[in-house]
């Protein structure tokens, strides 16, 4: 679910009275467990600024969202919103995925033009009511994303109920029934859905949030912000402060073409060219946003739009700078050489409390003797009597054995050696066990994949922890070994002794067992590892102690420890914090860009028959070759913005010595405008053909 936060909230006193609105506490550090951007499909059509998918940075985007796809009225089948160019741009936003496996790239359908006065103006609340409607408009959208490639749907109603943006009043009820059906089917497909809600009363009062999900988890919510600004111009110079009356919108920008509207892009241009000193830096404002959200324990961050950014992607790299995230470039540059990248290995995991196996992941069937039949591995500890943790791993690899193991007739034990010699520990429950600082370990063999990195480590004595000192570890090398996490209970369900002095007696506060890794290779290993208390389900239990702390890790984390005896969380008696890590297993890719080999095998079809056509209209075919994702020729862009006309035309080549491209009639700024959208890539290619056929090579 995305939100737009908005000053004009609906969890005021004036609109809550007295009730409480339980307002859950982060640390501004946290994380957020995704990022989603959108990515508007016209970018590319702007006079100036244009933005393609190659200059996404990849590594801090969990979610890209095309903008926007629409719905026949008609039909309600899904369509394209530029029936000429989007489908390349859908494969080269699908080709970034090749770079970042775990990336996402959502289908947005809808938008606030939508719904503007118009043929789609009423077209969501009629599929909402229709069965029949509905059925039509599945069934083309699971064609539709898997033609395409899509992950998930974004759906972008703005809005319900409201008479001045197309609604009526059965929207209210047939929306989230609606959303429900939708639901069920792109589940039935592993297929993500999101919707977009505004925190303004004016419009959040026509959504039935109770019925949509009551009590929505922080978690599950994303706090939108702008790439761009509102502009305005002001009464008189002087008036330029918060809180002066305004005259009216901007003019528009150069490339935005909208009044009221600059892209971030633009100002940064404007601030260049007067010389200009801004209040107030973006990179501050991305840095104040961002902690706001982690701080209010919301789940995500999103951005409206990726494409309003600067060519280099300064803002998109601030964003990530403030997450804590490492990105690489945009793939967009003179050259277009091959990258390399490294595509990991996910590592089975336990899951936060409550939550099931992420799509694409399975759970691990407990393979114990005492083990039910079917049944899953799944350990409580840390959920405060509500829920439990179950154990994940990815469903492409070979799955691991895993089991509870213990000593005695309970099958508990005390000590760190409790997995049988081919397993390793990966959790400890202490709930079924009776005597005092015994539990139940719950230990995976390492053969799979998957669970390789787990092997490289091992956790020290207990229950007396700190008599081994500092790594290593048994049968570990000492020049290659590091201490990668410690905790009082171990994996989670321990109890160390108490400390004690140099004479042996006891002192304030509990020992740490120590978890020990090998770090000799750096390809394989757990890494960046952070102390974790407010990520995951918050337990649904009456007068919990505010103190107390959820043992989840964010999604690109997994879970090394758990300590339920650590300060303030041991107040609370339940619960405890995560030691979460990430993993640098993994292996290198080399991936040319797609432009690049699909580029070559033209050149090399034109070498076996290298004539050189006549017509301007043989040139144009290489924009709609499906091999080939390129913008169209300049004479057939196509473009959205008022005053901008797609007028220029081309004389053809007289042969293949002429490498100029000469316009028939008035060569005004506009049409030179429009030459400059064509994508950097394919002006270079095309200039060059024409200089090598001309060269005879």
């Amino acid at each position: 679910m995305s939100v737009a936060l908005s000053t004009d909230t609906a969890t005021t006193r004036d609109f809550c009275g007295s009730k409480k609105v339980k307002r859950p506490s982060c640390s501004k550090s946290r994380g957020v467990e995704r990022v989603v951007g959108y990515f508007e499909g016209w970018a590319r059509t702007r006079p100036c600024n244009t933005f393609w998918p190659e200059q996404i940075p990849i590594g801090l985007y969990t979610h890209i969202n095309f903008a926007f796809a629409t719905i026949n009225p008609k039909t309600f089948l899904v369509e394209m919103k530029d029936k000429d160019n989007d489908g390349n741009l859908y494969e080269q936003l699908t080709a970034l995925k090749k770079k970042d496996p775990d990336l996402k790239i959502y289908l947005s359908i809808g938008g606030w033009a939508f719904k503007d006065p118009g043929k789609t103006a009423t077209t969501f609340s009629e599929l909402a009511t229709s069965q029949d409607s509905q059925s039509k408009f599945i069934n083309s959208l699971q064609s539709f994303m898997s033609q395409y490639d899509f992950d998930g749907l974004d759906l972008d109603w703005e809005y319900p109920v409201d008479k001045d943006r197309g609604g009526h009043s059965g929207d209210y009820k047939n929306f989230p029934q609606f959303m429900e059906k939708l639901k069920k089917t792109l589940d039935s497909g592993d297929r993500g859905l999101t919707i977009t809600l505004p925190a303004s009363y004016w419009y959040m009062k026509n959504f039935d949030i109770k019925r949509l999900r009551n009590d929505t988890n922080p978690d599950n919510v994303v706090m939108g912000m702008g790439f761009y600004s509102r502009a305005f111009t002001v009464e008189r110079l002087s008036y330029s402060e918060p809180g002066y009356l305004f005259k009216d919108a901007s003019k528009p920008g150069d490339c935005s073409a909208k009044a009221g509207i600059l892209l971030n892009s633009e100002i940064d241009d404007i601030t260049k060219k007067r010389s200009l000193k801004p209040k107030l830096y973006k990179e501050e404002a991305v840095k104040i946003k961002t902690e706001f959200a982690q701080s209010h324990c919301l789940g995500s961050a999103m951005v409206w739009a990726i494409s309003h950014d600067t060519k280099d992607s300064k803002y998109n790299k601030a964003l990530a700078k403030v997450l804590g995230q490492k990105v690489t470039s945009g793939s967009l540059n003179d050259d277009e050489e091959a990258e390399e990248y490294k595509v990991l290995y996910p590592q089975c995991r336990w899951t936060n409390c409550k939550e099931p196996c992420p799509k694409g992941w399975v759970t691990v069937p407990r393979s114990d003797k005492r083990a039910y039949k079917n049944e899953i591995f799944f350990d409580e500890t840390g959920c405060g009597g509500d829920g439990g943790h179950t154990f994940c791993c990815p469903a492409e690899y070979m799955l691991p054995r895993c089991g509870w193991y213990g000593k005695g007739d309970d099958m508990c034990g005390k000590g760190n050696d409790l997995c049988p010699s081919s397993m390793v520990e990966v959790a400890t429950l202490s709930i079924y066990c009776s005597a005092k600082q015994h539990f139940q370990a719950s230990c995976c063999t390492t053969d799979a994949t998957s669970m390789k990195v787990y092997q490289t480590c091992q956790w020290g004595s207990y229950p007396d922890c700190d008599s081994d000192g500092e790594c290593p570890g048994k049968n570990m090398d000492s020049h290659n070994t590091k201490l990668l996490a410690y905790s009082a209970s171990g994996s989670g369900g321990g109890m160390c002794n108490q400390k004690k002095n140099e004479l042996g007696t006891n002192v304030p506060g509990v020992q740490l067992q120590k978890y020990c890794c090998d770090v000799h290779d750096e390809d394989i290993r757990f890494e960046d590892c952070q102390i974790m208390k407010d990520v995951g389900h918050f337990p649904d239990k009456p007068g919990l102690s505010p103190y107390y702390c959820r043992s989840g890790c964010p999604p690109d984390r997994i879970r090394v420890a758990m300590d339920t005896e650590a300060e303030p969380c041991s107040i609370a008696k339940i619960g405890g914090w995560a030691f979460c890590c990430k993993s640098t297993f993994g292996y290198k890719k080399r991936n040319e860009n797609s432009k690049v080999t699909a580029i070559k095998d033209v050149i090399r079809h034109w070498a076996n028959d290298p004539t050189c056509p006549n017509k301007r209209s043989d040139l144009d075919k290489r924009s709609s070759s499906p091999e080939v994702p390129a913008n169209p020729s300049v004479r057939e862009l196509p473009s959205d913005h008022d005053g901008i006309e797609n007028t220029a035309e081309f004389e053809n080549p007289d042969d293949c010595s002429d490498t100029t491209l000469k316009p028939k009639g008035t060569w005004d700024r506009q049409r030179t405008l429009k030459f400059d959208v064509e994508h950097p890539f394919d002006k270079g290619v095309l200039k060059l053909f024409f200089k090598w056929a001309a060269a005879g090579v």
